[in-house]
């Protein structure tokens, strides 16, 4: 790789010069430019043993950006480990691995190998502003990796838009895999779970940021409905839809809290 810096093509951010983005932490391979404007992503005849599908989303509000990857990586004993990573910005980062199901996971291989998943790095996305929403953004990438023979070292990878195969008349294969991919995860099969605390850049969480702009006495101005019912969400409703949140006590309308940024419960 030469020591010119990339553009970012999943969130835009410029100025990389390693392998992975700075900000969002996709892979090089998702430049334009990894693979020439006009050379077609090379494919590969090895065998796959890794997979990660990472998606990322972003709302109008603040510090709104959420990011999701899972990596399957098959093992030469037989075993499939699979990692999920959960970040939720100026929250918290939960990492989880799993002791995959082997079955589950060889038929992700069969229909990647049986559909040439890899073939779907040459597709393009097109962006239509008509049907692009203006509230919020998101991307979702699957980055395949193939070792040459029986070597078992990575030998190529290909990272290819989701969005762009959805596009292309590949949606249902999409969904396969992707049902697949979460069936791999079950309760019982976890190894560990790890949660760091993330913080914002001036050192706060973004419950503590947001709470800086409520009031003092945290008492909504107009009347809301107290306390739950059996059955009924703990967060506390009105008649007209407004809820109340539970982590802040703000009063919403909408499916995010603008108070903390948290999610309506029952979402």
């Amino acid at each position: 790789m030469s020591a010119e810096t990339w553009k970012c093509n999943v969130c835009g951010t410029e100025g990389n010069s390693g392998m992975f983005c700075n900000y969002c932490g996709a892979p090089f391979a998702s430049s334009p430019d990894f693979f020439g404007k006009d050379e077609p992503a090379k494919l590969s005849q090895g065998i796959l043993t890794g997979l990660v599908w990472s998606s990322y989303q972003s709302g109008m509000m603040a510090y709104s950006r959420q990011s999701f990857e899972t990596e399957i990586n098959w093992n030469r004993d037989g075993s499939v480990t699979v990692t999920l990573t959960e970040e939720s910005e100026g929250e918290y980062r939960r990492v989880t691995v799993y002791d995959g199901d082997p079955d589950k996971a060889e038929q992700m291989r069969k229909i990647i190998a049986d559909e040439k998943v890899e073939e779907w790095a040459n597709f393009d996305k097109v962006n239509d502003p008509m049907l692009m929403p203006t509230d919020v953004s998101s991307s979702s990438h699957l980055t395949l990796t193939f070792s040459e023979g029986d070597n078992w070292l990575p030998a190529d990878r290909c990272s290819i838009d989701l969005d762009a195969a959805k596009q292309n008349g590949k949606a249902e294969t999409v969904y396969n895999l992707g049902v697949l991919l979460a069936s791999l995860r079950s309760q019982d099969r976890i190894i560990k779970t790890d949660t760091e605390t993330l913080t914002l850049p001036n050192g706060m969480t973004k419950t503590e940021y947001f709470k800086q702009f409520m009031p003092i006495n945290n008492t909504p101005s107009w009347p809301v409905q107290t306390g739950s019912r059996e059955g009924e969400s703990s967060s506390q409703e009105t008649a007209s839809g407004e809820w109340k949140c539970p982590e802040c006590g703000e009063i919403n309308t909408g499916k995010f809290c603008y108070g903390c940024g948290s999610k309506r419960p029952g979402t």
